[in-house]
């Protein structure tokens, strides 16, 4: 009778530690193609922000571009108007010097007009038509709206269940070691 239900403890060890393997089985291929994917906290919004500028790059250039032209390199541009509205300003002050305070401030929005337009030619000049850039983009915002789907969650879910998946590997490590060296000293007396 003793050997009987040594047999059965041992088919119902084998068959829990098969259980066992098998569930080690999967969370090493979820956990392998997670880790192969790279992912980064924060990388699916900095990627949507990188896509919507890239899909409308050429727009956004020739958006800068008037822009900049508009403040500062027109013919008739707002610097143009304003440093005309500051001339007629220090006219007005020399007869009523309670007018220079008017003056100041045109001078002052004349030079920030000009640093604006600056600022909004050289962000034309940033902007890079990428198209093998886009393309990556895309094919990496696919794959991770993929991974999404495939596993019900989003991105920061899936890497802290990464985490999770680690743990449980390691545990279900430990618990093999544990059977096999159960089962060594049952085979031993």
């Amino acid at each position: 009778i003793g050997h009987c239900r040594g047999r059965d403890v041992d088919a119902e060890v084998d068959s829990e530690l098969a259980v066992r393997r098998k569930e080690q089985a999967l969370l090493s291929y979820q956990l392998e193609e997670i880790e192969r994917l790279g992912l980064r906290e924060g990388e699916e919004g900095e990627l949507t922000e990188r896509l919507k500028i890239l899909e409308h790059s050429e727009k956004l250039v020739t958006l800068a571009g008037k822009l900049a032209g508009l403040l500062d390199q027109d013919e008739i541009s707002a610097v143009t108007l304003t440093g005309q509205a500051k001339n007629l300003a220090v006219e007005i002050s020399r007869v009523d010097s309670s007018f220079a305070t008017l003056q100041n401030e045109l001078a002052e929005l004349s030079s920030r007009l000009k640093d604006i337009a600056s600022q909004a030619a050289r962000y034309a000049d940033l902007i890079e038509v990428d198209p093998s850039e886009l393309d990556s983009l895309r094919k990496r915002a696919a794959t991770l709206a993929e991974l999404r789907r495939k596993h019900g969650m989003e991105l920061s879910e899936i890497l802290a269940q990464a985490v999770n998946m680690k743990s449980a590997l390691e545990a279900l490590e430990r618990l093999e070691q544990r059977a096999k060296s159960v089962q060594k000293s049952l085979e031993d007396a």
